[in-house]
C-alpha cells in the first residue's frame, strides 16, 4: 500500500497479488455457483462479462420480493436492460405480481417495480402506447388501495396523473 494525498491506495505489487489470487480462487468460486444466491450469481457473471448467463441467473429468481428497494439484484438487472429489454420487462412484471391488499413494504416494492417497468417500456423499448395501457390498467387495479397509490406517488409522482379520480 502507498500513502497518497487522499489516503492509502494499492500499489502495483498489490494489484498483481490480487489478480494472481483471483485467478487461483476463481475456479473454486465458479464451482459453487449452483448453490449461490441469485444476486451473487448475477454479480459474478456480470463481472466476467457473461451477460447471457447473468440474465439466465436473474430469470431463475422466483416471483418473491427482493431484500431491499435498491438491492444488488435490482442494480444488476438495470445493467442488463439495454441488452435484454423484453426479457427484463417480463421479469419485472412477474416480480411485481398482482396489486392486492398487503403491507406498505410490499406496496413500496411493487411501486419500485412499476418504475422499472416504466423505464424499460419508455427508455429501452420506446413503446409509449404500451405504457399508457399498462398505467390505465394499474389505475383500475389499484382504485381502492390508497396506500399503494401513496407509495407509487413517492416513486413516480407524475407517472400516473389523477390515479385517485
Amino acid at each position: 500500500m502507498v500513502k497518497t494525498a487522499k489516503g492509502w491506495a494499492p500499489d502495483r505489487r498489490d494489484v498483481i497479488w490480487i489478480d494472481c489470487n483471483r485467478h487461483a480462487f476463481e475456479p473454486r468460486v465458479l464451482s459453487c455457483l449452483e448453490t449461490a444466491w441469485t444476486d451473487a450469481k448475477v454479480s459474478i457473471w456480470l463481472d466476467r462479462k457473461q451477460f447471457e448467463q447473468a440474465l439466465a441467473a436473474l430469470l431463475e429468481d422466483g416471483p418473491g420480493f427482493d431484500a431491499g428497494l435498491d438491492s444488488q439484484l435490482r442494480r444488476s438487472a438495470r445493467v442488463l436492460e439495454s441488452q435484454y429489454p423484453t426479457d427484463l420487462l417480463n421479469h419485472y412484471l412477474r416480480k411485481r405480481g398482482p396489486i392486492e391488499a398487503g403491507s406498505r413494504r410490499r406496496y413500496a416494492e411493487q411501486a419500485h417495480y412499476v418504475a422499472d417497468i416504466k423505464r424499460v417500456m419508455l427508455d429501452h423499448l420506446v413503446d409509449e402506447p404500451a405504457w399508457v395501457s399498462f398505467s390505465t390498467r394499474l389505475k383500475t387495479e389499484s382504485k381502492r388501495l390508497t396506500a399503494f397509490q401513496d407509495e407509487l406517488k413517492k416513486v413516480l409522482p407524475d407517472a400516473i396523473a389523477g390515479i385517485r379520480k
